[in-house]
């Protein structure tokens, strides 16, 4: 492996600026951020699946080393050449083992500290450079590559480069980088110092008094992407025109949320401004203006995140979860990987088994398998017993999948619940036969015989863990709740300014804590957002069976408990969109009656419609074409509905009409039949005149 970067190619490489935004954040908050990037590359690379903090080392103005510390995994450092000050504190996550009280309440003081601090050699004026090494694993090992790199914080450039370290036969850098890792032979962050802003009453006119890039980078990024050529030299024209370009800006693919210098509080004249800025040195003879492009954006985002984080640093933010306080993260996942290699094959037709999603129930509970076994490798490291194979009652053990696992493992245990699975069938025999369809009265039952005690979303029995361990002097247990219950009933208190998870929790705790057990609280990695656990120590030898039953009666009364009732067995069916005849509707709270082909009724009933409007139409027609015809002695009309007439015929010898002719006086028949009234008529009346 070599460094393609070293302190002799610094000065002859060039580095050009990708990427730069003002920031009101202190350079102590620059150092604590590229600290904390530094020491978990999925910060700024989330496809990094592993890493591994190889070696810290620090240098003084002359490129004398003063210190290097080996690691041999992400949190033992073994120092060597010179020890650091004994105020340096360890940069890798602490693990407690949980033994005493004392060693895990400073334990998780010290992590809170590391994730809130920097080193303390950023402030030592010996150091001018710290130097690491890291070998960062890929999601993807089988596309991408392993690669080695090395980040330089050095305190008088104010700078953070990040170097690959490449193997001496690779000739094409860019193939043989991650995709993930920039197409550069070096990045950096650089933190530039002291921009002085005066700004006038309006807070409309700032002038720049020194580094004036700092105050035309983003607006000339932001002119250029508007194809704005009418620049001055007036900050106050500037400013105007990146107002107006960001009104015309909504069809711009680059449109950006930056920190502009006018989005700052200036409220003193004279305020103190500086400037982030990414800087990478490009690889040659290749054609990247394409990838330029994209690296500017994430460039961009990046420093946004890193404007984010100082700001948060000085506010004082605090994570509220804190990962991997038991468990190694490496361990853990090494764990997970292999059970998830050898047990992924039962998602496949869980959901047809159990009705449920086996991408849910499967990996979340190969994840928490490969959590307790990990939990059991580190206490057999403890009790230097590598070989011993912990026992273990899981109760409500429900589909019985981490009892399988374990089992399988060579984990001796049995897993308890009140209602046998569908599932259960499909385990292997040897596992059948450890799963057990019982239901237990916990106030007066104790497993003595087994390591440990797990709950796993045990529901009801959540607050009952802690109480049975305590009857055992060496047993400790594994909790993960769920549900929110306490020993009689569902537990209804909330702390609104914490909510009732976390109001919960600290109750389960304060349980724990009474029954004899000091206890850490770990956040898992597992697909729940009710993932905090926790992890008991052994039985208290400091107190008394005496006292312990006092105080497990005293947690009985504070429940008003009475008695222990076993869930009753409740009907479950599978909603349906088709119910037959005798089946018993639940959404309706019917039996349906025999099948009705509502098909051919409404095929009917839209028959029998369509026949009532045709009679309805003839009906209608008929009437439109009835005229009134009104034959007198004197005289015949045919009229129509308006009482218009339409025919008028004058008889002068009416007397004489023949008896063929005659009608009855206001008759009313249709028109054809009034036609041939009046031809009949006329006829006889020519007859009579001849």
């Amino acid at each position: 492996m070599c460094d393609i970067n070293n302190k002799d190619n610094n000065n002859e490489q060039k580095w050009e600026s990708v990427e730069s935004i003002a920031t009101s954040i202190s350079l102590q908050s620059f150092w604590f951020t590229m600290e904390k990037w530094t020491l978990d590359p999925q910060h700024i690379m989330k496809p990094v699946k592993r890493y591994q903090i190889k070696s810290r080392s620090t240098f003084d103005i002359d490129d004398k080393q003063l210190s290097e510390q080996i690691y041999t995994t992400n949190d033992q450092p073994t120092p060597s050449i010179t020890t650091p000050p004994p105020d340096h504190h360890n940069h890798g996550h602490g693990h407690g083992h949980v033994h005493g009280h004392n060693h895990t309440e400073n334990n998780h003081q010290q992590q809170q500290q590391d994730e809130n601090e920097e080193s303390i050699d950023y402030q030592n004026e010996l150091i001018e450079s710290i130097v690491f090494k890291r070998h960062l694993i890929p999601r993807l090992a089988e596309k991408d590559n392993t690669i080695d790199d090395s980040v330089t914080h050095s305190k008088s450039q104010q700078t953070s480069t990040f170097k690959p370290l490449v193997p001496e036969d690779v000739s094409n850098l860019a193939e043989y980088l991650p995709f993930y890792y920039p197409k550069v032979k070096q990045f950096r962050f650089r933190y530039i110092k002291n921009t002085y802003l005066k700004v006038d009453d309006n807070n409309n006119n700032i002038n720049q008094q020194e580094n004036k890039n700092v105050v035309n980078d983003n607006n000339n990024t932001e002119n250029n992407n508007n194809n704005n050529t009418n620049t001055t030299d007036n900050n106050n024209n500037n400013n105007n025109n990146t107002d107006n370009n960001n009104n015309n800006n909504n069809n711009n693919n680059n449109k950006r949320k930056s920190v502009e210098l006018e989005d700052l509080d200036l409220e003193e004249e004279g305020q103190k401004i500086h400037e982030i800025r990414m800087e990478v040195i490009y690889l040659e003879g290749e054609d990247q203006d394409e990838y330029k492009e994209k690296l500017k954006k994430i460039c961009f985002s990046l420093l946004e995140k890193l404007n984010k984080w100082g700001v948060g640093h000085e506010a004082g933010y605090k994570k509220r979860v804190y990962h991997d306080c038991i468990i190694p993260k490496d361990v853990y996942l090494d764990n997970y990987e292999r059970l998830k290699s050898k047990y992924k094959n039962w998602a496949v037709g869980w959901e047809d088994v159990t009705k449920t999603d086996p991408q849910k129930f499967v990996f979340e509970d190969i994840a928490i398998a490969a959590y307790i076994i990990s939990l059991f490798h580190l206490e057999n490291q403890d009790r230097n017993t590598p070989d011993y194979k912990q026992s273990f009652v899981d109760l409500g053990c429900g589909n019985g999948f981490l009892v399988n696992i374990l089992n399988l493992e060579g984990y001796p245990g049995i897993g308890i619940d009140l209602r046998c699975r569908k599932v259960w069938k499909k385990y292997d025999e040897s596992v059948q036969k450890n799963l057990i369809e019982h239901g237990i009265q916990p106030k007066d039952q104790s497993y003595t015989e087994y390591d440990w005690i797990i709950g796993n979303h045990s529901d009801e029995l959540t607050p009952w863990i802690p109480y049975i361990a305590s009857k055992s002097k060496k047993q400790r247990f594994f909790l993960l709740p769920c549900c929110f219950f306490n020993f009689m009933n569902k537990f209804q208190d909330n702390d609104k300014k914490i909510g009732q998870y976390m109001t919960y929790l600290n109750y389960i705790e304060r349980v724990s804590n009474q029954c004899g057990f000091n206890v850490i609280r770990d956040a898992m990695r597992i697909p729940s957002t009710k993932n905090v656990v926790f992890i008991s120590s052994q039985r208290s030898p400091d107190i008394t069976e005496e006292q312990l039953e006092k105080q497990r009666q005293a947690l009985l009364v504070h429940s008003n408990f009475k008695e222990f009732t076993l869930r009753p067995e409740q009907s479950k069916y599978t909603p349906k969109k088709r119910y037959r005849p005798g089946e018993y509707n639940p959404h309706l709270g019917i039996i349906m009656g025999p099948k009705v082909d509502k098909k051919k009724n409404n095929n009917q009933n839209n028959n029998n419609q369509n026949k009532n409007n045709n009679n309805n139409n003839q009906n209608n027609k008929n009437n439109n074409n009835n005229k009134n015809i009104t034959l007198t002695n004197n005289n015949t009309k045919v009229i129509d509905k308006s009482n218009n007439v339409i025919i008028d015929t004058t008889t002068t010898n009416s007397n004489k009409i023949n008896e063929k002719s005659t009608v009855t006086a206001s008759a009313t028949v249709t028109a054809d039949d009034a036609a041939a009234v009046l031809i009949n008529v006329d006829n006889n009346k020519e007859i009579e005149n001849q």
